[in-house]
């Protein structure tokens, strides 16, 4: 979200091209004034010292403060863009602005198939409701499907075609592998051991447990690799889909 803030016209000359992985454009974006600068104050009024002398466990335990009080005053969350004030503009003008950039700033736009999955256990009435018997894995699935669509990967589509319509660049990215043995399929930041660390760095994550996985995603994960730097240095690319299954394969847009 923070790349899709920059992108509005306050960070111009700042970088030439912009990766969006997992970004939650479709969200909830108004967050209330009055009940922000009563968090803001809440916070400073917390602060035992400089903040940028404050040791980790200070701004932590901050930090888990201000979520509670944030949940008291009726906010989803604490920590979120405040559009609509400088530099950031309000909400209803964030797509044109965005889509101003197309001639000047290629993106690429990336989602997990089931990025819900990571999220869904900390909604109040989803644990309610999942361990129903006979309809609580079908809960689950159309629960995941719906809040994975309307956050994550509806809207970057939508930007994707938005941005391509406008004259510019944009490629997608979809993570599909699910792997066997886990229960949260292909979930948010399951992305991460495709691009970063070896097995070894990952062999003790919930996300990845299971025979085989993780060479499947080392294997393809050359590929992801190969994909992002290709982008990143400026090689010449086609406005593409590429999906990340057990194999690695793309489209033309």
């Amino acid at each position: 979200m923070s790349v899709v803030c920059m992108m509005t016209g306050q960070a111009d000359g700042l970088f030439q091209r912009a990766i969006l992985q997992s970004t939650p454009l479709g969200m909830p974006q108004e967050i209330p004034k009055e009940a922000s600068k009563k968090v803001s104050a809440f916070v400073k009024s917390r602060l035992q010292s400089n903040p940028y002398m404050a040791s980790t466990d200070e701004m932590l335990k901050l930090q888990t403060q201000a979520l509670i009080e944030s949940r008291r005053l009726g906010m989803a969350r604490a920590f979120w863009p405040r559009f609509g004030e400088y530099p950031l503009p309000e909400v209803s003008d964030l797509e044109q602005m965005v889509t101003k950039k197309a001639g000047t700033i290629p993106i690429l736009i990336g989602w997990m198939e089931d990025e819900a999955t990571a999220f869904l256990p900390m909604i109040d009435y989803y644990a309610y409701y999942v361990k129903m018997p006979f309809i609580g894995r079908v809960f689950r699935t159309i629960f995941n499907w719906s809040y994975s669509g309307s956050i994550f990967i509806w809207p970057s589509q939508r930007l994707s075609n938005a941005y391509r319509q406008a004259g510019g660049f944009s490629s997608t990215l979809c993570f599909r592998f699910r792997p066997q043995g886990s229960t949260l399929g292909a979930t948010h930041c399951l992305d991460l051991p495709y691009l970063f660390g070896y097995p070894v760095n990952w062999k003790h994550a919930p996300m990845v447990q299971g025979r085989d996985n993780l060479e499947i995603i080392q294997r393809v994960g050359e590929d992801v690799k190969n994909l992002w730097a290709s982008f990143i240095s400026g090689d010449p690319l086609k406005s593409s889909h590429y999906d990340v299954a057990h194999d690695f394969s793309s489209r033309r847009l």
